[in-house]
């Protein structure tokens, strides 16, 4: 390997490790604050008052659909301007979206008052939390539409892959989130509306402090009457109308099943099936954080190379997707009796079920991970969302039988998980291999195989486990399943080829380095100041002396 090579792919592993090991940190500290606030409000408000957050936030995803058809495009033409250094390209893009962002958020907001007039007539609502819901569902609205508006304004971190200084903004919100958290419900009441209100705040310190970064980091990211494109606009319009495809997707899959249990089951179905989302909904942010970093590099690399750099990122970018996301699935799966019992009691048993039949879905799904990441690097979604839709209306019919005969919240997430996981196999596997131009052999030997290989091996060991110990305390608990991960990670090696060892070898270099660098500066930092308070000392007169 050359060096002109070689310098590049130690570049990327730095950039790539340190931007990861940043959003891993972020979602672990809001994981820890979510766990306590849901622990703490369940144990405290009624079923009916506690329901009440994901029923609003349901709504929502209607919003998103709208918002998406606007934003899709904008990162992305924003970082193919950016790498070819167009700066009137940059202003140009920015300019023309930005009406088209303040109409969508006055209509947002419309429609949204709307049904926040109307919220009883809407969602089944208990009389006594009618006003909590509409307030919420108001709160919500208005951050959605500051966010709406400033998206272009606020990409600059993303655009230039400074996913640290992004991380460690979140961070900081996270942190001041769980503060007035803490303030609010041990200080105030203990009430459901604090969470939104805790959300909103944080959320528009986010937008201000990115919007800061991008103003330093891009100034050409700006409005200009005179640079408005309507061919522009409706370029980015047309890659968002598919893109709102990921909205419709998050709506059948996150909100349907609420609405659907509201509508035909009960309040407690739909604390059962939000409880045992939950660490589905954490992991994949957590995945999403890992996972980030590669689209805008990969749409770089594309406006550079071209189709060629595709298929080697699909095939090995799935199967580090599937070693990444299935890591902590085995022991959750089949310890999941064992946590809901500590964490919520025996009355949310049910919840075990669905936690573990949510987990099932991930081997199917992050088979072809990579799909959308090089559709959306090459700009051409079309099959990707084509074969989305088929598998989201599939799966609609599913929930929406099952819920309609009485199944409950278990019914449900069953049907999600036979849906989904049948349709990817059969529709979004074959047409990922066929836009990357891949087979099915080399699929199944360098992605499928190697991927859930030591997902199998975790299970076997866990399931050992939970037969041979008594897993009834947290602390065996965490035991059992940080020794389930470890041996998944051992197989994780065994099934590595030596490019893999290779790039695990310049991540964990770039990281020493990094850490190096920052110790040595602040070790000289360190000594400047020790020796301008020796040089202050010298200078400064005895009094004693003096007198």
């Amino acid at each position: 390997m050359t060096a002109s090579t070689t310098s590049p792919q130690k570049s990327t592993a730095k950039l790539y490790s340190i931007n990861v090991l940043s959003s891993l940190c972020t979602r672990i500290v809001q994981m820890v604050v979510l766990f306590w606030v849901n622990r703490f409000l369940i144990q405290t408000v009624g079923v009916e008052e506690y329901a009440l957050f994901p029923l609003i936030a349901s709504l929502i995803f209607f919003i998103n659909i709208l918002a998406n058809t606007c934003t899709g495009g904008v990162a992305r033409y924003l970082i193919v301007a950016d790498s070819k250094n167009d700066q009137e390209d940059l202003t140009r893009i920015t300019s023309s979206m930005v009406p088209v962002l303040l109409g969508m958020a006055t209509l947002i907001a419309g429609i949204g008052s709307l049904v926040v007039w109307q919220i009883d007539r809407v969602l089944v609502v208990d009389t006594n939390h009618v006003m909590d819901a509409q307030l919420m569902l108001g709160m919500i609205l208005i951050y959605i539409c500051i966010n709406l508006v400033a998206t272009p304004f606020a990409a600059g971190l993303y655009i230039r892959q400074r996913f640290t200084i992004l991380n460690l903004i979140q961070l900081l919100c996270e942190l001041v989130r769980a503060a007035l958290l803490v303030a609010l419900l041990l200080g105030v009441s203990q009430r459901i509306i604090w969470l939104v209100v805790a959300n909103l705040a944080i959320e528009i310190l986010n937008t201000s402090l990115r919007i800061a970064a991008t103003r330093r980091m891009i100034p050409a990211i700006r409005f200009r009457v005179r640079s408005i494109r309507i061919k522009t606009a409706k370029t980015l319009l047309g890659f968002g109308a598919w893109t709102s495809t990921t909205a419709i997707g998050d709506f059948i899959t996150k909100t349907s099943p609420i609405l659907l249990l509201n509508r035909y089951g009960s309040p407690v179905d739909l604390a059962i099936f939000y409880l045992g989302r939950l660490p589905d909904l954490q992991l994949r942010k957590i995945i999403g954080a890992a996972i980030t970093p590669v689209q805008p590099a990969l749409t770089r690399l594309y406006a550079q190379e071209g189709d060629g750099v595709l298929k080697e990122a699909f095939y090995r970018g799935n199967r580090y997707c599937l070693w990444l996301a299935l890591l902590s699935i085995g022991p959750l799966i089949v310890f999941a009796p064992n946590i809901i019992e500590l964490y919520v009691g025996e009355a949310f048993a049910d919840s075990a079920v669905v936690m573990s039949v949510m987990l099932a879905r991930y081997p199917f799904f992050f088979a072809v991970a990579m799909f959308f990441r090089v559709a959306h690097a090459s700009g051409r979604v079309s099959l990707f969302y084509r074969g989305q839709i088929v598998v989201l209306i599939c799966t609609f019919a599913a929930m929406f039988f099952a819920s309609w005969m009485g199944t409950g919240a278990v019914g449900v997430a069953v049907a999600m998980f036979a849906a989904e996981s049948l349709l990817n196999v059969l529709v979004m596997w074959g047409m990922s291999l066929s836009f990357v131009k891949g087979t099915w052999k080399d699929f199944l030997r360098r992605s499928l195989l190697p991927g859930i290989t030591p997902f199998g091996v975790a299970c076997c060991v866990c399931v050992i486990a939970n037969s041979w110990f008594l897993l009834d305390a947290w602390s065996t608990l965490i035991l059992a399943s940080f020794f389930g991960c470890g041996v998944y990670v051992g197989a994780v090696w065994l099934v590595t080829d030596s490019t893999d060892r290779e790039l695990v070898g310049m991540a964990i270099s770039a990281l020493s380095t990094k850490w190096r660098q920052r110790t040595t500066a602040l070790n000289r930092r360190n000594e400047r100041s020790m020796q301008s308070v020796g040089e202050l000392e010298l200078i400064t007169p005895d009094p004693a002396t003096s007198k």
